[in-house]
């Protein structure tokens, strides 16, 4: 996530502080949460319960791989090894994404009805996959099946966790949402329905120069003089639930696990302790302070890059707000990860605070978004990693150095990529850039540093601002825990004790980029192999699901390459109707229901809002 800074800063803010900034800003951000997932691994690494379910598909692998001896009895009729099972389908995924990605690209997001009526708003509002809900989900590429599930794919993520997941955004998304749009609740008729961009009064995209000085710090006159901020019907949406799977996911650690903390606290061995990590005791523990040292090292590392470049984030933001997030919230968010295969969004509560604590300073924004949900985030990659490696008994202090040691290269090589990139690919982050290297996420950011961090929560959020309701959410998530957690206790045994509120809320957090198609794919191939074929041909989904997984990933990953360096790099191109069908649609071209009048304008105008 880091990365994305590095390249928003540059592409779209006109900031580009040189490779140096980069590198130690990727390597901070990557890095800051190591010592914290460390120091608190009692809680995050060593229960049983928590079983990290993406481990486990990076578990079956190097078991298919290495283990000289494997079971080859009959699964459900299958025999193959899985040695055999991962090379051939890492194969047939290589052969298949090159159809989605290259030869037919319109059997990515195979919306056929939308070539059929191309200029029908409603039919490519409901059908449509680009700004459209997607009614009709429909692809063949296995980019678009997994993407929205990050960090959990459909055939690794608990089937109910994957329920829980898409009841919001059928819920949120495909029925309330058109309501609220057509209805034109905030002025949305007037823009795309699913839109990760910003707009003025006018459906045009914000200007941001129109409101900051050369320095890039907002002017209220000509904010005043030009226009407020307003982003889609399903961006507004996202904000509100994740504002509620913040204080959910506190409140519902405390409810559910509070005891279980603070017995970990007094005793690291309370609860037992599975096979694993039983076994682990025969190898030297990594102590303590090798962890609170690496910390020591990267937040001098962080203090020296906030302050050696212009970043307008002070060094008692970066120790009190980006530090203090990971010192909080690592933990309530392990657990949860660690048993459900999601995290919560922390970005949003960062977002909050930089733009409440820096008013109009978009690049302080973002630091403090990444720093301090980095933080969080990379420490819970490494509480899996410390997980994945206690599945496959690797001495501690060895993965330690190794997860180091790698993080460095990792960095080294990943500023590289970018720079070549900034210096090679032309239109980069352009939405006609004809190597599909468009930028989403990084276009979210932006959109999100100049909502958080330039106009800023107090015209965005307010009370007398169009989007002020949507703080209420901060109240409904913790209602809704409380109350969901009342009825589980009083019937412990009924389906209620399969909902998950934080999950409920921050599912859709991939929303944008993600939209509603990804997640009902998502959701379509969850039901077939953790529910059906687990429940059908158990023995099957043991040896082969997480397997599958792994190769179809690894498949798709080496084809993406081979594409683009033999072929997209080099302008090779593919120009014929299945090509082409889906890119003059009111979907694709995220044409909205409501026209503005030439020369007018929706919602205040220019000298009407403060």
């Amino acid at each position: 996530m880091g990365s994305l800074v590095a390249i928003t800063s540059p592409v779209y803010w006109d900031r580009d502080y040189g490779p140096g900034f980069s590198f130690l800003y990727l390597l901070t951000t990557q890095m800051l949460g190591f010592g914290f997932a460390g120091l608190a691994r009692r809680w995050l690494v060593y229960p049983g319960a928590l079983i990290w379910p993406s481990s486990l598909s990076s578990t079956v692998l190097f078991r298919a791989l290495h283990e000289p001896k494997q079971d080859n009895s009959p699964a459900n009729g299958w025999t193959i090894t899985r040695y055999r099972f991962f090379a051939y389908f890492t194969l047939l995924a290589f052969v298949i994404f090159w159809f989605p990605d290259y030869i037919w690209t319109s059997l990515s997001t195979f919306a056929f009805i939308t070539w059929i009526w191309p200029h029908s708003q409603k039919v490519n509002t409901i059908f449509g996959m680009n700004s459209g809900l997607g009614l009709l989900p429909i692809s063949f590429d296995w980019t678009q099946i997994t993407y929205a599930g990050s960090p959990g794919s459909p055939l690794t993520t608990p089937f109910y966790i994957t329920c829980n997941a898409y009841a919001v955004v059928v819920l949120f998304y495909l029925f309330l949402s058109p309501i609220l749009y057509y209805t034109n609740v905030w002025n949305s008729g007037y823009l795309p329905l699913l839109s990760s961009s910003t707009f003025d009064n006018t459906g045009s995209t914000y200007n941001i120069t129109r409101v900051v000085d050369e320095n890039l710090n907002f002017v209220q006159s000509k904010y005043e003089a030009y226009s407020p901020m307003y982003i889609s019907m399903s961006y507004s949406l996202t904000y509100g639930l994740s504002f509620a799977a913040v204080t959910a996911m506190v409140v519902h650690t405390y409810l559910y696990n509070g005891r279980e903390i603070w017995a970990k606290f007094k005793n690291s061995r309370h609860g037992g302790e599975d096979i694993h990590r039983r076994l682990m005791h025969a190898y030297p523990e990594v102590p303590d302070w090798w962890y609170g040292a690496l910390t020591v090292v990267i937040v001098g590392l962080g203090i020296f890059t906030v302050r050696y470049w212009d970043s307008g984030l002070p060094v008692w933001g970066f120790i009190v707000v980006c530090c203090g997030m990971g010192v909080l919230l690592i933990v309530p968010e392990g657990i949860l990860e660690g048993t459900t295969n999601q995290r919560i969004f922390l970005n949003i509560i960062t977002e909050l605070i930089a733009g409440y604590a820096w008013p109009g300073k978009p690049i302080a924004n973002m630091m403090v978004k990444f720093y301090g949900y980095n933080s969080v985030k990379h420490g819970m990659d490494f509480a899996q990693d410390l997980k994945l490696g206690q599945y496959m008994k690797i001495p501690p202090r060895v993965l330690f150095v190794g997860q180091v040691y790698s993080s460095v290269l990792a960095t080294l090589t990943q500023t590289g990529v970018l720079r070549w990139m900034m210096g090679h690919i032309s239109d980069l982050c352009s939405p006609s850039n004809k190597q599909r290297f468009t930028c989403n996420g990084s276009k979210v950011v932006y959109n999100a540093s100049m909502i958080w961090g330039t106009i800023g929560p107090q015209r965005m959020f307010q009370s007398g601002q169009v989007y002020n309701a949507l703080m209420y959410f901060f109240i409904i998530g913790p209602v809704v825990t409380v109350v969901v957690y009342f009825v589980y206790r009083r019937h412990p045994n009924s389906w209620i004790k399969w909902v998950n509120v934080p999950i409920f809320f921050n599912a859709a957090g991939n929303i944008p980029p993600a939209n509603t198609t990804q997640y009902s794919l998502w959701f379509i191939f969850g039901f077939l192999f953790n529910y059906l074929i687990r429940k059908k041909a158990f023995q099957w989904w043991k040896r082969y699901n997480y397997l599958l997984q792994a190769a179809m990933d690894t498949g798709t990953a080496l084809a993406t390459i081979v594409i683009f360096f033999a072929l997209s790099y080099n302008q090779i191109e593919l120009n014929w109707w299945g090509n082409t069908v889906g890119s003059n649609t009111d979907d694709a071209n995220s044409v909205p229901w409501l026209k503005v009048p030439s020369g007018g304008h929706f919602g205040k105008g220019p000298g009407e809002f403060h």
